[in-house]
């Protein structure tokens, strides 16, 4: 076990290698990533970066002379289109300033985020824009990766010098929810793949504080994943004496699941099942009902992220204050809500 040992003054590479219990050659070679180190050793020495506030891009700047010319960016996942639309307009960005970019994904895991990063930094990446996993007090904010320029992208990190830039979720699901009731609907579901990532708490606030407004009690569904537990929650929920007349459904994965599944069920939308979605899934303007959407600026989001980071990296580093921009919404219209030439009928 790695304990904290009193250092004074700045804490020195042989500290750090002192602590970790192996060579400044050793230090070294974590720090640049020019040779394989085992992982047991390698986690030893960032956790003794760690305790002694240990500064390592700095050195790893002076040893190189110059810039990569490369950012890394950290997506969840990238078959879902809103983080594949993201990783475009960063890329072209990129290409704009003449930086290379290196993508990887997390999978919404903490471990595999820290690992990523950190590898980031031994390919010397001169940034970093990331989709966080965690809120708060994450590693995110600890002194590994202190004087890295970050910008994190669709999610804040609470409590970090980072730019951020998200979309007004809250705002948005509540537009949609009132929509949904001003055509009369009070058996409102939502439908949403977490209660534990920002996204999707914002979304839920959001259509919680529409229902409640309004005296109706709200029903939410988390952890639809797939769209076999979606068509197996849609029917429970249609055998219901008085089932739901309306979903909102809280991003384009599970918007599609839980259209596939209303048909594969032989649920009409929108005269049995009226929906509203965030996001806006491929093809939602050709559906037999097309789909009416909250629709976020991806592209922008995108875009900003990059130009921030870029901002940050060309005029100033660290020493810029941190800017937090909030990109408005949009309810797109059209007849899965009920309007249209035929509305839903509520009973």
């Amino acid at each position: 076990m790695v304990r904290s040992p009193r250092v004074s003054g700045r804490a020195r590479m042989r500290d750090v290698a002192k602590l970790a219990k192996v060579s400044t050659m050793t230090v070294s070679r974590v720090l640049s990533g020019a040779v394989p180190v085992a992982e047991e050793t390698s986690n030893r020495v960032f956790r003794a970066i760690e305790l002694l506030n240990y500064q390592p891009n700095q050195l790893a700047r002076a040893l190189r002379g110059s810039r990569s010319h490369m950012i890394g960016v950290l997506m969840p996942y990238l078959y879902d289109p809103f983080f594949a639309m993201c990783a475009h307009s960063i890329n072209m960005v990129a290409q704009k300033y003449n930086y290379s970019v290196s993508f990887t994904t997390t999978n919404e895991n903490s471990t595999t985020e820290l690992e990523e990063m950190r590898h980031m930094m031994r390919r010397q990446v001169d940034g970093i824009i990331v989709i966080p996993t965690l809120e708060g007090d994450s590693f995110l904010s600890t002194a590994e990766f202190r004087d890295l320029s970050i910008v994190t992208l669709d999610r804040p990190a609470p409590r970090t010098r980072f730019d951020s830039v998200t979309c007004d979720n809250e705002t948005g699901s509540q537009i949609a929810t009132e929509h949904l009731l001003e055509h009369g609907h009070s058996r409102i579901c939502y439908l949403g793949l977490s209660d534990e990532l920002y996204t999707f708490r914002m979304r839920f606030n959001g259509y919680k504080a529409a229902m409640k407004r309004k005296g109706f009690k709200p029903e939410a569904f988390f952890d639809c994943r797939t769209m076999e537990s979606i068509q197996d929650l849609l029917g429970v929920l249609m055998k219901r004496k008085k089932p739901p007349t309306a979903l909102f459904t809280a991003n384009g994965l599970t918007t599609h699941f839980a259209l596939r599944g209303m048909a594969m069920l032989g649920v009409s939308v929108p005269h049995e099942m009226a929906i509203i979605g965030f996001d806006e899934p491929e093809l939602s303007e050709v559906l037999r009902s097309p789909l009416t959407v909250v629709r976020q600026p991806v592209q922008e989001l995108g875009r900003l992220a990059a130009e921030l980071l870029f901002e940050r990296l060309n005029n100033g580093g660290s020493q810029l204050p941190r800017r937090n921009i909030v990109l408005p919404v949009d309810l797109i219209v059209r007849e899965s809500c009920g309007c249209g030439p035929n509305p839903a009928a509520i009973d």
